[in-house]
């Protein structure tokens, strides 16, 4: 979906930062767009004109509604009872009261004149208010009964979205016409409360989103023009319930997890503001339709992620006493990130063109031949320079270099990662209607068609080379080294990161892209027939899509002769004996930092030679 677009009046609403295509969708439950201000719309999945831009699999184009000159209006509202929305399987088998589940989605348009002829509005809203089923608390572990009596329970899953539409046209002439529009989006889900948390661990996923687009259209008699510009803010957030450190119950003193309290560990966030001019011209010469068109847009995004900045406090669990405070107990260690990054924000700046001539020389006959071109300013965070420490290791790392692995192809100097302006789309279209009535018609056609890559690729390395998590014990009788001594201060979580980095040298996990990294693409063609059978239309196609550069990040810790994982054998005494590779085919959380005999001695490189797949001076995964 990441690769899909929405244009709205002839304005994309492409999610520049994170996945699912359109702005919100990633993890938005709602509508994008009020449903009943739509007039029209159109979905395309293969071979889209050359004026269409950052896809590289489906397209949906609509056109919002517009006042006349007589008052119309309409109004809606959909009601969902307790008694029609189901209870989750075992709830209703345990006989657990069901709750007031409900669901009502409402809205309404009204328009008309303000000058008859002359001066027209519109608007229209849309709300969503649901209490649906979520998760159902299951910690069969004897736990405190104030926590138990908060988690075990049913926990809904609270939606609010209201969406809000207004549109100003003025007929200025018959051939000008002018459009002011403004979108708002106002979303909060309350969901993501684990099986094994309390209310206050949850997380809302709130989206806002506001758009102001003026359109201005030129209609001649062999000339037409349209003329866009667009203003987009969004936020898209994670903000947890509770504030503050999480708490968690474990089982001993291993850092495990029976249940959670307090805060959540982890919120994310992006924030965009985008200012888009689009311009587009028809000009019709003959046999010939030709359109051209241009797009600047100027980005200013940010994204936050914030990974145990409060820290977590974990406590030995007490079993079902009446009651636990976490704020008065004493934990017996606790996790933190030692070095929290910040908020990253960047500017990009994305160009398009576009060319396109339609040839209809005859009734049967249409050629469609396009070029578009696409340029983009920052798309991998050009100005990033890998730090120091983790340019040095890689450079020095003996996995990669068995492996054939360059350093320097994903060594970023902060000049070496230049702007994506290879964005070149050739597009062709052919269409032959036998008998000149549309009843009979074979077509084909053959395209490139390039996306982009999202913010959130481009800015991990910045994200999270600058963390660390790390657990850190509280001494205790039975922990008297590489622990921090617990008092009341330390229930502040910066005076446990202050107290808890002499212990943890070194980082933690690196990440790497390339500095080449493509933009997906995809290549598409398709061949097909298309018959009208009375009433009804059929088509029979035969399509190819084969798509390029869908990047994901892979594990590249290696041994130092390049494998990947192994196998080791050892005797009955628990020597090792020899190894042998272990193939490409896992998916290894932690490699292997070193490999010795019953004792801690070492093992000799003539008996294995894969020893260490750890970056030196980290510990943790090594992804590019």
């Amino acid at each position: 979906s990441s690769q899909t677009n929405v244009f709205l009046d002839g304005m994309s609403l492409k999610n520049p930062i994170n996945h699912g295509g359109v702005f919100g969708q990633n993890f938005g439950l709602g509508n994008p767009f009020p449903q009943n201000a739509i007039q029209e719309y159109k979905i395309e999945t293969q071979n889209f004109g050359a004026e269409t831009g950052q896809t590289g699999s489906a397209v949906v184009t609509a056109v919002t509604k517009t006042g006349g000159d007589e008052f119309h209006g309409s109004a809606f509202i959909q009601f969902q009872p307790k008694w029609l929305i189901e209870q989750p399987f075992f709830d209703k088998k345990n006989n657990v009261p069901k709750p007031s589940y409900n669901r009502k989605q409402f809205g309404g348009e009204f328009g008309g004149p303000i000058i008859p002829g002359k001066l027209h509005f519109y608007v229209a809203g849309e709300g969503t208010i649901q209490n649906l089923p979520g998760i159902t608390g299951n910690v069969t572990t004897p736990i405190p009964q104030n926590l138990a009596s908060l988690i075990n329970v049913t926990h809904n899953n609270d939606f609010k979205q209201g969406l809000y539409f207004g549109k100003l046209t003025l007929f200025g002439s018959e051939t000008e016409t002018f459009d002011v529009s403004a979108f708002i989006r106002r979303e909060n889900n309350l969901s993501d409360i684990d099986g094994n948390a309390t209310p206050s661990h949850g997380r809302t996923i709130k989206t806002h989103q506001d758009r102001f687009q003026f359109s201005w259209r030129h209609t001649g008699d062999d000339f037409f023009n349209t003329f866009n510009i667009a203003y987009d803010k969004g936020e898209q957030s994670t903000p947890s319930v509770g504030t503050g450190p999480e708490f968690r119950l474990s089982s001993g003193t291993n850092f495990d997890t029976i249940a959670q309290a307090g805060a959540h560990f982890f919120e994310q966030g992006d924030n965009s503001e985008i200012w888009t001019i689009k311009n587009d011209m028809i000009w019709r010469r003959g046999d010939h339709t030709i359109k051209a068109g241009a797009q600047i847009a100027f980005m200013d995004l940010s994204r936050t992620v914030n990974e145990h900045f409060n820290g977590t406090y974990f406590y030995v669990n007490p079993g079902a006493v009446p009651s636990f405070d976490p704020l008065t107990a004493t934990p017996y260690g606790a996790r933190i990130n030692l070095a929290p990054s910040p908020t990253l924000s960047a500017q990009n700046k994305q160009l398009g063109f576009y060319i396109q001539d339609t040839w209809r020389p005859n009734d049967h006959l249409t050629v469609n031949l396009g070029l578009r071109w696409d340029y983009e300013s920052n798309g991998l965070n050009n100005k990033y320079v890998t730090p120091a420490g983790i340019a040095s290791a890689l450079r020095a790392y003996p996995g990669w270099a068995a492996r054939g692995i360059d350093p320097n192809d994903y060594i970023s100097t902060g000049n070496n990662r230049k702007p994506q302006k290879d964005r070149i789309q050739p597009r062709f279209g052919i269409a032959y209607d036998v008998h000149g009535d549309r009843d009979l018609v074979f077509f084909a056609g053959a395209g490139r068609y390039y996306d982009r890559s999202l913010f959130i690729r481009g800015v991990i390395e910045s994200l999270a080379n600058s963390n660390k998590v790390v657990n850190v014990p509280f001494c205790s009788a039975t922990v008297t080294t590489g622990c921090v001594n617990f008092n009341a201060s330390m229930r502040d979580p910066e005076a446990v990161r202050a107290a808890a980095t002499g212990l943890f040298p070194g980082g933690g996990n690196v990440f790497v892209i390339k500095n080449d990294l493509k933009a997906p693409y995809s290549d598409q063609f398709n061949i097909g027939v298309r018959k009208q059978l009375g009433d009804v239309q059929a088509e029979l196609t035969l399509s190819h899509v084969r798509s390029h550069n869908i990047s994901m990040f892979v594990r590249s810790n290696f041994f130092e002769n390049g494998w990947y994982s192994r196998f080791v054998t050892r005797d009955g005494a628990g020597v090792v004996t020899g190894c042998t590779n272990g193939g490409d085919l896992w998916i290894q959380d932690f490699s292997p930092g070193s490999l010795t005999n019953p004792g801690g001695a070492p093992v000799p490189t003539s008996i294995c030679a894969a020893q260490n797949a750890q970056l030196a001076g980290f510990s943790g995964k090594l992804n590019r």
